[in-house]
């Protein structure tokens, strides 16, 4: 492919890119839009309020009763009664305690929901940072690639250089330019994927005003054992247990028979005689001790307790695994940063002078700048999969380390 049709792709990328948005965005803008707008959180918004007025109901007294009666349509007697049930035992309390721990429930629910799309948003600013990166980083490069090019074909014009070596510097050129319009076209539907949280487009925002935070500090591993304890979905595990114990009450206090009372007039026509009545009844539990559902709630019970048990342990084991992996990740950044990349910088310019005085050939030159950017691009892939591990770390413990700074 020839340089010239490289830069009009490139070109129209960039046009594409910024036809309709002008702007950029920051992270926090973007969290605000995804919260605003993101359908998850208004269907929670709407269980929260579902909540709140099962509390109100539960509150609510059983409805009295009224009743008439009339012996051959009134002529003979007719009887008026009015009669209330009684809950005894304490189940309507027990009702209103459950459907508090239900709103609860549902409000952590909600915090964890607002972590998990939190995350995932992160996930999908991550790579899209890394592209912006790419890019510039090919910018830094394509210059002195155009100038090297220039160089060389006045020096094929005199005959101090071969042929062949404007040709690899041309196909260096390409492979440069190519590299970023892949990018930017990468680019795009990775805000595609972005702006969908907030059910937007590409088009919502130009580039996001931002960086990967190249300082990450990352704190000892128990500082995220004791964050555990504070995770909404510990919380609601915890929320769990306290459920399970006030169903298995409910069940108990449910074999507790309600009270029935009333009170009545009776008018007997035929004699001219009127009669009040006072009435009360209840259940007797002679057939039915809910013994059943009380062991099976107590059953249910044990097995929360279980599934909490084994929770816990399985996410800390996550956390250990992550962890070693951020560990081992950071090592392997600090021999880049330190001594790979300054080694090659520094064999890079030296081979250019060189190349300049005719010493080294242009092949060794270009191997030298493919090598060179490519530990830059792997650089910033270690720097991404440390921010991921991160925000993973941050998923499963609620500890949040700062992963993004401002340009």
């Amino acid at each position: 492919m020839k340089i010239y049709k490289i830069i009009v792709l490139v070109f129209c990328s960039i046009v594409l890119m910024n036809l309709h948005a002008q702007n950029s965005i920051t992270i926090e803008e973007v969290h605000k839009r995804v919260k605003e707008n993101n359908l998850e959180f208004k269907k929670l918004k709407i269980q929260e309020k579902i909540a709140k007025s099962n509390i109100k109901q539960a509150s609510k007294f059983s409805n009295p009763e009224f009743e008439v009666e009339l012996e051959n349509l009134g002529k003979n007697e007719i009887g008026l009664s009015l009669s209330q049930s009684v809950e005894l035992g304490g189940k309507r309390k027990i009702r209103i305690e459950m459907a508090e721990l239900e709103q609860n429930l549902v409000k952590l629910e909600s915090e964890q929901a607002e972590l998990e799309i939190t995350t995932e948003t992160v996930r999908r600013i991550l790579p899209l940072l890394a592209l912006e990166q790419q890019v510039r980083t090919l910018d830094s490069f394509i210059p002195g690639a155009e100038k090297t090019l220039k160089i060389i074909e006045k020096n094929v014009e005199i005959g101090a250089t071969k042929q062949i070596d404007k040709i690899r510097a041309e196909v260096e050129l390409d492979e440069l330019l190519l590299e970023k319009v892949i990018a930017i076209n990468e680019m795009q539907q990775l805000k595609n994927d972005l702006s969908a949280l907030w059910l937007g487009s590409a088009d919502d925002f130009d580039e996001l005003d931002a960086s990967i935070n190249k300082e990450i500090v990352v704190p000892p591993i128990n500082a995220y054992f004791d964050a555990v304890a504070e995770h909404p979905e510990t919380k609601i595990q915890n929320l769990e247990r306290q459920i399970a114990q006030i169903e298995l009450k409910d069940a108990k206090k449910s074999a507790i028979p309600d009270l029935s009372v009333g009170a009545g007039f009776v008018r007997n026509n035929e004699l001219k005689e009127n009669a009040y009545i006072l009435s009360a009844g209840i259940e007797l539990p002679i057939f039915n001790t809910n013994k059943d559902e009380i062991h099976s709630v107590s059953l249910g019970s044990e097995v929360v307790e279980n599934e909490i048990s084994g929770s816990v342990s399985e996410r800390k084991a996550e956390i250990k695994a992550v962890y070693a992996e951020l560990t081992s990740i950071s090592k392997d950044m600090e021999v880049l940063e330190n001594k790979i990349l300054p080694n090659l910088h520094t064999i890079f310019q030296t081979l250019k002078e060189y190349y300049k005085n005719g010493s080294v050939s242009f092949l060794e030159l270009i191997e030298t700048q493919t090598e060179l950017l490519e530990t830059e691009n792997r650089l910033m892939e270690l720097h991404i999969s440390k921010a991921e591990l991160c925000n993973e770390l941050y998923e499963l413990s609620g500890y949040q380390v700062d992963v993004f700074e401002n340009k």
